[in-house]
């Protein structure tokens, strides 16, 4: 009987341990990102030394924050924070990969003349409930003067089933999202490009 009694109260003792472990969460740490930029190579790549202005990419971000970690009962226990500026990130990576396409990128004041590439980065976060989700979403729209070349939405996303949430699982998700941008807008910039000659 003493030995049952001693049994319920250790079990007693580890249920209420997982309880509260549930609720607030293993660990309430804030995740932090920091953002280097993806580069993607194609093979259809432009003339090199294709001329194209890339004005700064707006935010058009709804949430400023990139993320939070959800625990099993569905808690929000931890944020995830960028240490670098997302938009820049963006920014960046489409910079590098297009230079790797062929591209000249020049940051000037576009002139009526010249290819000109805007972007505004919609979303950029990360979320954790069983599973880590990364999620990039860019809008791009690409003229020659008052000609509108492309415009497209661009959303980029990886899942990752995982038993842990940390800052290098948010970071490859959100890496791996932008890389899946890329590949879908780098192709289709440099088909109009090479359409509009």
């Amino acid at each position: 009987m003493e030995t049952n009694i001693r049994f319920s109260s250790k079990l007693m003792v580890v249920l209420a341990s997982l309880t509260a472990m549930a609720i607030t969460g293993c660990s309430s740490a804030i995740r932090h990102v920091t953002f280097s930029p993806v580069r993607v190579e194609v093979l259809d790549k432009v003339d090199r030394g294709e001329k194209l202005v890339v004005p700064p990419f707006e935010d058009f971000r709804s949430e400023r924050s990139i993320g939070y970690v959800r625990n099993p009962i569905g808690f929000r226990v931890a944020d995830v924070e960028a240490s670098n500026n997302p938009v820049d990130f963006v920014q960046q990576s489409f910079t590098e990969s297009l230079q790797l396409a062929g591209f000249s990128v020049q940051d000037k004041k576009p002139s009526d003349d010249d290819l000109v590439l805007r972007g505004a980065v919609m979303q950029v976060s990360g979320r954790y409930y069983v599973a880590v989700k990364g999620r990039v979403t860019v809008n791009i729209k690409l003229t020659k003067g008052e000609k509108v070349l492309l415009q497209e939405t661009y959303h980029g996303q990886k899942n990752d089933l995982t038993a842990s949430a940390g800052s290098i699982e948010f970071t490859n998700a959100l890496h791996d999202a932008m890389e899946d941008v890329l590949r879908q807008a780098i192709p289709q910039i440099c088909t109009a490009v090479k359409a509009a000659r």
